[in-house]
């Protein structure tokens, strides 16, 4: 598993210069004349004043660890967020389902997954996971696999002013909560794993023997984390009891949420997979389960420690093995299970107070934070290649078109583009608009042909595709400036020009379009999401061969109108395609 860890290139700490030109390169089309010649002001001000001095900090930074100079800025910036998890920075993948309840009945998928999952966790645990690869270059180079290590065993634990990360050492238990109940099963003796059916008889008992109802204490982890920390803070004090609950779940491997919901279509699985009716979950877990009713299968995942091409890894292989056994067998051992044990609370009447208004706010959020659903079928990746461009690039850019269509105007939109090819790389973020984008616009805005227009379309692609080679290479200009900006944070109360500035504090910093992808050519159908409040808009996407599924979120677009937009510009472009591809 880590076989080529060691021989990872280190995430390079780019030059300043290199930086600050690339900087004012990608806000310029989205600035004023009058506001363009402020920014470029204050960025020669920082280059000549304490821009330097910052960079030397950095400088010292990288060559004193063995990770990145990113590594440390990135975890605090993420446990330092006060924000709820689910509505801030929680993801979640949708797999439809994958095997028919024909084949299995809820219960037995849900063991067979939990086995499949467990399988993988051996796997990891035992560093015989086969080294990632980057499929997209031609000589596959391996990546960094130090994100697998979040997986299994680890909670999110909050802070009052920041929280933490804890890892369990060979964690046993998973939990599952059933009903707002939550139940403890000790699936894993030494490294021997259960069959199948002796985890489906647990998940039957639990489902014959759950309660009506239980205090949906779950509704805590969706508190903003200042308030969830005293919470918990006092509910570990107030009994043993609370404090060995909070224990086991924190120590689990992971969490399994059997849900009684029966989502009807993709729409409603995905918000159910983020958010369910904010009770029956423990957010603060690095991975869930989640089972509906009807047997699909999502995984939610707290994004602290991983991202999605790791959580794509774990879902790939237990799809594979799903799909590979006609009759899902696992080792032959009769391994006894204990029967499953449930967490008990002792709850006052200010923890019931608590409680309730959070499982309220919870209510109110999830539908203020809606996520609405494209499965676009007229075309995927496959037809695009076909014509000669880049997938990626041309799902970014009729995005960005549907949005100036939408708004009628400019906003920066950016890419997250993982950098996992460097020890500890996490992700980049690739601003896609471009001069050339620029062009585009006019060119679909104005009276103009369309082999114009088609031309313009390649050379928006390709300035695209050149900004996310410059992130995969470690050159990228966001996450850079984002140190040096957190930096100086740190060191004092009065922040250099650059970082007061409109084009780093709105364009650069804060709102806009934030687009990530997934690949979705393993054969599943997926459908990924998310909500997070760093951003105006969230959009994610799962491309496919034949199709590509797209995910919403906005605080104050129409999100319908801007859907049936999408799809038109999708079409438009891919008319382009057809008519001229070849005839150039």
């Amino acid at each position: 598993m880590y076989q080529f860890q060691e021989s990872l290139p280190k995430l390079p700490l780019p030059r300043l210069e290199d930086t600050l030109e690339g900087y004012l390169e990608m806000v310029a089309p989205l600035l004023s004349e009058t506001e363009l010649a402020k920014t470029k002001a204050a960025v020669i001000d920082f280059q000549q004043g304490s821009g330097p001095a910052l960079q030397k900090q950095l400088e010292m930074i990288d060559r004193s660890t063995n990770t990145s100079y990113l590594h440390e800025f990135t975890l605090n910036s993420r446990l330092e967020n006060r924000l709820s998890i689910p509505f801030s920075q929680g993801n979640a993948i949708l797999v439809s389902p994958v095997l028919t309840i024909e084949k299995y009945s809820c219960t037995r998928f849900a063991a067979t997954v939990i086995s499949h999952v467990l399988r993988f966790y051996l796997k990891v645990k035992r560093r015989e996971l086969e080294p990632d690869r980057d499929i997209y270059q031609k000589n596959k180079p391996p990546l960094c696999m130090a994100q697998y290590e979040n997986l299994f065993g680890v909670s999110r634990i909050p802070g009052i002013k920041r929280d933490s990360l804890q890892r369990t050492k060979n964690p046993e238990h998973i939990v599952v909560i059933r009903r707002n109940a939550f139940y403890a099963l000790k699936l894993i003796q030494g490294e021997e794993l259960p069959t199948w059916e002796a985890i489906a008889q647990q998940l039957d008992w639990i489902l014959e023997n759950t309660p009506a109802e239980a205090p949906p204490i779950g509704a805590l982890t969706t508190l903003n984390r200042t308030p969830w920390a005293i919470t918990r803070s006092y509910m570990s004090v107030l009994s043993q009891e609370n404090a060995h609950s909070l224990d086991l779940l924190e120590s689990a491997l992971f969490v399994v949420c059997l849900d009684e919901t029966i989502p009807t279509d993709p729409e409603a699985a995905i918000n159910n997979a983020l958010y369910g009716d904010g009770r029956n979950r423990w957010f603060d877990k690095s991975i869930q389960l989640i089972f509906t009713a009807s047997g699909q299968l999502a995984i939610h995942d707290e994004h602290t420690g991983l991202d999605g091409y790791t959580l794509m890894r774990l879902i790939g292989e237990v799809y594979q093995e799903l799909q590979q056994a006609s009759v899902p067998l696992l080792d032959t051992t009769s391994t006894q299970l204990q029967p499953p044990t449930q967490l008990r609370w002792t709850l006052d009447r200010e923890l019931q107070e608590v409680i309730e208004q959070a499982s309220t706010t919870a209510e109110h959020l999830i539908v203020q934070n809606p996520i609405r659903v494209l499965i676009f079928k007229e075309f995927g990746s496959d037809f695009i290649r076909r014509h000669g461009l880049v997938p990626d690039a041309v799902v970014a850019l009729s995005l960005q078109l549907a949005h100036f269509r939408l708004c009628g105007e400019l906003i920066n939109a950016r890419t997250s583009v993982h950098t996992r090819g460097f020890r500890y790389g996490r992700v980049e973020q690739a601003f896609a608009v471009t001069p050339e984008f620029v062009e585009l616009i006019q060119a679909f805005s104005e009276p103009t042909s369309d082999e114009v227009r088609y031309l313009t379309l390649k050379r928006a692609v390709m300035a695209y595709v050149w900004r996310l080679f410059d992130c995969k290479k470690g050159e990228g200009v966001h996450r850079h400036l984002w140190a040096l900006h957190t930096l100086a944070r740190y060191q004092g109360d009065v922040l250099p020009d650059i970082f007061l500035d409109k084009a780093y504090t709105e364009l650069f910093s804060k709102s806009g379009i934030t687009i990530v992808s997934l690949p979705g050519e393993m054969g599943m159908e997926l459908v990924c999401g998310s909500a997070w409040d760093y951003y105006a808009h969230d959009i994610r996407y799962v491309m496919e061969r034949e199709k590509i599924s797209f995910t919403v979120a906005s605080k104050c677009w129409d999100t319908e109108k801007f859907i049936q937009i999408l799809k038109q510009s999708l079409l438009e472009l891919g008319k382009l395609m057809e008519q001229f591809y070849g005839n150039e």
